[in-house]
């Protein structure tokens, strides 16, 4: 298994939770991991990530949690020509009534 560049931020308020187990944060390491496996780079210091196009959409059921906002601007930097879309459903539920 690859080392996956994306890291976790330790919530400033409880450190004591892994902010790897975030959902957003498990698909964003295994869209990384895939990207690896196929050549298409995307790792930390790699020009191959510049390569890389496409739109990854991110559907969360509640405001995405600071350290989830930090491992999708990594994701971000890391992706320069990735576009990241993220949808929130509880914003969706509040706009639907």
């Amino acid at each position: 298994m690859q080392t996956c560049p994306l890291r976790a931020l330790s919530s400033p308020i409880s450190g004591l939770v892994d902010r790897s187990l975030c959902s957003e944060f498990q698909l964003l390491d295994a869209v990384m991991e895939v990207l690896s496996l196929s050549g298409g780079g995307g790792v930390a210091g790699d020009r191959r990530g510049n390569s890389v196009q496409g739109v990854v959409r991110l559907f969360v059921s509640t405001a995405p949690c600071v350290s989830c906002i930090w491992v999708l601007r990594q994701f971000q930097l890391l992706l320069p020509q990735a576009a990241v879309e993220v949808a929130n459903g509880e914003e969706a539920y509040l706009f639907s009534t």
